[in-house]
């Protein structure tokens, strides 16, 4: 994604903030503030070109889940682990195996949870076309999962924090409005009107919209 560091953004940043409140912020702070603007970022980039965020990862269902409809992604290694807190938001499911429901390979539809219990409470609904719902770091299916079933899950990820060592993790032609978005936090730490950023912040994502939108449409306002 990115090619820019965290100590060019800081840089960037820093002279911003040093025309109204010189030497107010340490660097951890302003660190802080970029990796708090980078995902706010990302959050709505995702709805306008999502496949800057799209990511996928194998997981398997474990002995104790035998015969359960949901199953905790952060229950194991060998579900998310430690990857869970990359997950932004569940984008949909891929059975590979899902033993005497489906064929493999066959997409999953995602649903918001009372769609899900109507779901499996219609009796005029068959098991040959489930849904999954997530909750948390739970994800519930309309039918039940044996411990040899398998499902790649296609998430939004959230961006990586920047570090010394590592670069902005947004398009270079989303880095204004990180910077926009950390300034914003300043200036509320330093109790000052953010009316003007938020309006800028608001007219640029419009215009990015327009330029790097894929098939979606945008609210104008």
């Amino acid at each position: 994604l990115g090619t820019i560091t965290l100590a060019t953004l800081r840089s960037d940043l820093r002279a911003r903030i040093n025309e109204i409140a010189p030497k107010k912020f340490s660097d951890g702070e302003l660190n802080r503030w970029l990796n708090v603007g980078q995902l706010e970022t990302a959050i709505r980039i995702k709805e306008f070109n999502e496949q800057w965020y799209l990511a996928s990862k194998a997981v398997t269902v474990v002995a104790g889940d035998n015969g359960n409809d949901n199953f905790d992604l952060d229950h194991a290694t060998n579900y998310f682990g430690s990857d869970w807190a990359k997950v932004l938001e569940i984008h949909y499911i891929i059975a590979t195996t899902w033993v005497g429901i489906i064929t493999a390979n066959k997409a999953i539809p995602m649903i918001p949870i009372s769609s899900l219990l109507e779901y499996k409470n219609n009796s005029a609904w068959g098991s040959a076309d489930p849904t999954c719902s997530q909750v948390g770091s739970k994800l519930y299916l309309s039918e039940n999962v044996a411990t040899s079933d398998a499902f790649t899950i296609f998430y939004y990820r959230k961006p990586v924090d920047m570090t010394s060592s590592t670069n902005l993790d947004v398009p270079d032609w989303s880095q204004d409005i990180v910077l926009m978005f950390a300034y914003n936090q300043c200036l509320r730490k330093l109790n000052m009107t953010t009316k003007d950023v938020d309006r800028n912040i608001t007219d640029r994502l419009n215009e990015l919209k327009r330029t790097y939108m894929i098939d979606k449409e945008y609210d104008k306002e």
